[in-house]
């Protein structure tokens, strides 16, 4: 039963911590990049601040669709390997906020540098060659690169966390072996 509640802790921590996370990164993108929005959502752009606000509601609702995956991947997967404690469930949070944050950052970088160095990729990529010179292909790239990094981040997190138990697991069961406890 004890379990059961940290896992349905964790979960609901996750659903809502993605979802707050989702909006503040799609709001810090419409601050850094303001010229991403515009161009993922083209038909918000005929009122000042629709395409921010659409920015924002995305975010917001793919953090929770991430928050709902991850919230059950890790805790079924801790539990699985006899690993789900509140600690554990703690790390695996600052894993996830650290990795994301990390991979988010450093796609944004690159993505700026796509953008900087060969601005013709994304224009290419979005068909605004003949676009007024609204478009920005670095305010593109720190928007996409940052919003893939991150979902790299996610992902690389939710394995390294489960791979961290596995092998806690793995040394106690090898520790508790009739050899060892024979040779000890």
């Amino acid at each position: 039963m004890a379990e059961f509640i940290r896992g349905t802790v964790f979960f609901v921590a996750c659903f809502f911590l993605f979802a707050i996370g989702g909006g503040v990164v799609a709001g810090t993108l419409a601050a850094i990049a303001p010229g991403y929005y515009p161009v993922m959502f083209p038909a918000s752009t005929h009122k000042p601040g629709l395409s921010t606000l659409d920015g924002v509601v995305t975010g917001i609702i793919q953090g929770l669709l991430i928050g709902l995956l991850v919230g059950l991947v890790i805790p079924l997967g801790l539990g699985y390997l006899r690993q789900l404690s509140w600690l554990s469930c703690l790390k695996a949070l600052i894993i996830l906020a650290g990795l994301s944050l990390l991979f988010g950052v450093v796609g944004g970088t690159l993505g700026y540098l796509l953008g900087r160095l060969a601005p013709g990729y994304y224009h290419s990529m979005f068909n605004r060659e003949n676009e007024h010179a609204s478009f920005s292909p670095t305010d593109v790239g720190i928007g996409l690169g940052s919003s893939q990094g991150m979902m790299i981040g996610v992902a690389v997190a939710c394995v390294l966390v489960l791979a961290l138990a596995w092998r806690r697991t793995t040394i106690k069961s090898v520790e508790n072996s009739p050899l060892v406890l024979a040779v000890k």
